[in-house]
């Protein structure tokens, strides 16, 4: 229940990405969940994931290994050439090495995706002691609108390729080949997906953090004192990120300039273990 709650209504930052984390750990690329209660939660690694991970690599790896010694694959159903064969098996063994490569540091590269939520959550909470707090109902909706929505395309894409192409000629393709052939996509898809979710939170925060410091020197241009009035401004969509904003009369100038430097330094750090994290792992 608390989990359908918080996919209509996220409170805090981890809360807004269970889904797309569920979904990863489903298909092997993360060993992670999500847990902690209501406003303390926390990405933690767990064994259950070792085994989804290595069971999806076993898939790929036997589904792979059986194509090629049957001689079967998508391509071979139309095109019996010796030319066709030799592309397809080559195409095969690259594949298999890829996708077990890329599950393999996907597994090995985990903590750059912990430090990396971490980093993230920390920064929102920073960002509250200089007057902003994001509303993450609208981000999460779109984000997982954009995850079902590419579930479903790769689900059609198996219907279509099926029924459109492969039966109507009298084609009953062997599951290993089916596995090996449709898994791949969606697999990648899936990947992209998460990348964007977490390329386009860094984009958002140092937007706001960019328009918090114009904020300021607004105010310091039109004030000229070292106290921030208190100024309430309604909440407004900035592109996908919802949040409301004002400033605080107990904080001078200096100590708000303190801390978007260090919001600034945290979404560095989490901007430079994204990098790492998704370009070692392709």
């Amino acid at each position: 229940m608390s989990f359908i709650q918080d996919l209509r209504n996220p409170s805090d930052f981890f809360a807004s990405i269970q889904l797309i984390i569920l979904v990863a750990f489903i298909f092997g690329l993360t060993p992670m969940r999500i847990s902690g209660e209501i406003e303390n939660r926390f990405l933690s690694f767990t064994k259950a994931g070792i085994f989804v991970t290595l069971f999806h690599m076993a898939m790929f790896a036997t589904s792979f290994i059986l194509a090629f010694l049957e001689g079967h694959s998508i391509v071979g159903y139309f095109f019996q050439s010796a030319v066709a064969q030799i592309g397809d098996s080559i195409q095969k063994a690259i594949s298999l090495i890829g996708i077990n490569y890329m599950y393999f540091k996907f597994f090995t590269n985990r903590q750059y995706l912990l430090n990396l939520c971490k980093y993230l959550f920390e920064s929102d909470e920073m960002f509250q002691e200089i007057g902003v707090n994001f509303g993450y109902r609208k981000t999460t909706f779109l984000v997982n609108i954009e995850l079902i929505f590419i579930l479903f395309l790769n689900v059609a894409f198996i219907i279509l390729a099926n029924y459109i192409i492969l039966l109507p000629n009298g084609i009953y393709p062997a599951y290993s080949v089916s596995y090996s052939f449709f898994a791949l996509p969606i697999l990648i898809s899936v990947i992209v997906v998460i990348f964007c979710v977490f390329a386009t939170r860094l984009q958002k925060r140092f937007a706001v953090l960019n328009k918090v410091l114009k904020n300021l020197v607004h105010q310091w241009d039109n004030q000229k004192t070292s106290k921030i009035t208190a100024i309430t401004t309604k909440s407004r969509s900035f592109n996908m990120e919802s949040f409301s904003m004002f400033t605080i009369a107990s904080k001078s100038h200096s100590d708000i300039i303190q801390k978007s430097m260090e919001i600034h330094q945290l979404l560095c750090e989490a901007a430079s273990i994204a990098n790492k994290y998704f370009l070692t792992s392709f």
